[in-house]
């Protein structure tokens, strides 16, 4: 599967823009399915206190990170939508440098295994 890394500080105008394309997503945050409205965890400064984030769609993590935002990753099917926010001056992306089937998480456990 490859990735895109995504470069923004419009953390949160990004994963709601995310969240508008895939209303039906799951959200976790810190592996816990995400509680409240978007209003409520979807803001820069909440975003940047998170460890593990995730976006899923049937099962699928489209959009994550560990750590930090600044980590965000994206699958390439979503590759419309990050060149629309490209356009729209909201992120700068560019391929990964990897490509494995695993999840970013999946892979974040592995080195601590």
């Amino acid at each position: 599967m490859e990735y895109l890394e995504i470069n923004t500080t419009k953390y949160s105008t990004v994963i709601r823009a995310a969240m508008d394309a895939h209303p039906k997503a799951e959200v976790l945050i810190n592996n816990v399915a995400a509680t409240g409205s978007i209003e409520e965890w979807c803001t820069n400064k909440r975003l940047k206190e998170y460890i593990n984030f995730s976006i899923n769609v049937g099962g699928s993590e489209l959009w994550s990170y560990h750590d930090h935002p600044a980590n965000l990753l994206v699958v390439a099917s979503e590759l419309p939508l990050v060149e629309k926010l490209a356009s729209s001056n909201l992120l700068r992306f560019k391929e990964a440098a990897f490509s494995e089937q695993k999840t970013l998480l999946q892979r974040i456990k592995k080195w601590f295994a």
